[in-house]
């Protein structure tokens, strides 16, 4: 427990917020790398203590998320999008699901600040939706076909409005 405390801690402190400004070339990859491996950690933990009633377990669990917001809220639109596309590839669907959630999030929380690179970014990451929706059933290929059409009108919308 104490080491997803320090986890979710860490990644809200000053310092470590100060040297994330500072990277460069092969040091911002890198952290991206990690940002990758941390998420899929998370994830396989976040799926294993979810359904647990014991209460060390749900605090470990409500923790865990609380770090995965804090990983979510520290890399740019591209590092963020490139981090996505590696677990939208994973072969754990709950991952998938999970990444699938998180991407729907940063729209939802940065549409009204994307500039246009970001924009063109995000809707390149249709064509990644549309390789996992030919892999699902056919009613979770149009509830998902649905999402990423609202996910998409919702970009569009927020770089329409930021440029009129």
């Amino acid at each position: 427990m104490h080491t997803v405390k320090f986890v979710a801690a860490h990644l809200c402190s000053k310092p470590f917020l100060v040297s994330l400004l500072s990277l460069k070339g092969e040091a911002e990859t890198n952290i991206q790398l990690k940002y990758l491996h941390l998420c899929q950690t998370l994830f396989t933990f976040l799926r294993a203590t979810s359904a647990s009633t014991d209460a060390a377990l749900v605090e470990l669990n409500a923790l865990g998320y609380d770090a995965l917001e804090q990983l979510n809220q520290l890399l740019s639109v591209p590092g963020f999008l490139a981090a996505i596309t590696d677990l939208l590839q994973h072969d754990d669907v709950s991952i998938r699901q999970r990444a699938l959630e998180m991407f729907n999030k940063k729209v939802e929380e940065e549409r009204q600040d994307l500039t246009k690179g970001d924009v063109l970014l995000f809707l390149d990451m249709i064509n990644e939706f549309t390789d996992i929706v030919s892999l699902l059933h056919v009613v979770a290929r149009i509830f998902l076909g649905m999402l990423l059409l609202v996910i998409y009108i919702r970009i569009s919308d927020a770089y329409i409005c930021s440029n009129l």
